[in-house]
């Protein structure tokens, strides 16, 4: 469970000053602007956005929405390492509990708190299937009945089983659990995501796996 010195769920290092990647669709005035891709999930589930430096003498930044295309969803991930940047995937929206792709595992399970009026924590423990390197999850949780992120009750964090090593973490303002960093995961390893529902609520819970 190692890759060249990494231990399976150890963060690998990210070296953000060698980075030189520019996404060739990047929405920025100047290429050299460009900072980063997140996903904008608070919009909506396919939205992003470019992070563009306009002064760097003011340190000046502005944000330009880009959306990923129909049937897709927008999952946060990482450039490749060294030199690590901030990016983005749009994974073909998963319809079973686990789907495999290459360097990609997704997937969207239902987890529903109905019958009971009261908040209550949820549990989503998801096997990874293949072997991947360098690899980022993120997760979040919609409506059954359309397409929009909801606000988890509790935040959710993607936690490496049998480790300290927290996956994904939550981001409140857009509502998904986002990659704290690039990881070394096996096949056979497990991510249990937890999580808040509120009283009576029934949601769909997606997540991602990503490899570079």
């Amino acid at each position: 469970m190692s890759n060249g010195g990494a231990v399976a769920g150890e963060l690998l290092n990210l070296t953000h000053s060698l980075a030189n990647y520019v996404p060739a669709d990047q929405l920025c005035d100047q290429p050299a602007q460009w900072l980063r891709r997140v996903c904008r999930t608070g919009i909506s589930d396919r939205a992003w956005s470019d992070t563009c430096r306009t002064n760097p003498l003011t340190m000046t930044f502005e944000w330009k929405i880009g959306t990923c295309p129909v049937n897709t969803m927008c999952q946060n991930t990482f450039t490749s390492s060294p030199g690590s940047k901030e990016i983005i995937n749009c994974v073909d929206r998963p319809y079973n509990n686990n789907v495999l792709a290459p360097d990609q595992q997704s997937g969207v399970y239902s987890v529903g708190n109905a019958g009971n009026p009261n908040p209550a924590e949820r549990v989503v423990s998801v096997t990874v299937q293949t072997n991947l390197a360098d690899a980022s999850v993120s997760a979040l949780i919609e409506g059954t009945d359309a397409n929009y992120v909801i606000a988890a009750n509790a935040a959710i964090v993607g936690s490496l089983r049998g480790t300290t090593a927290k996956l994904c973490n939550y981001n409140e303002t857009n509502r998904d659990c986002v990659p704290t960093g690039q990881y070394v995961l096996t096949a056979g390893d497990t991510i249990d995501f937890t999580f808040g529902l509120d009283g009576w609520q029934v949601v769909s819970f997606y997540y991602a796996i990503i490899g570079s």
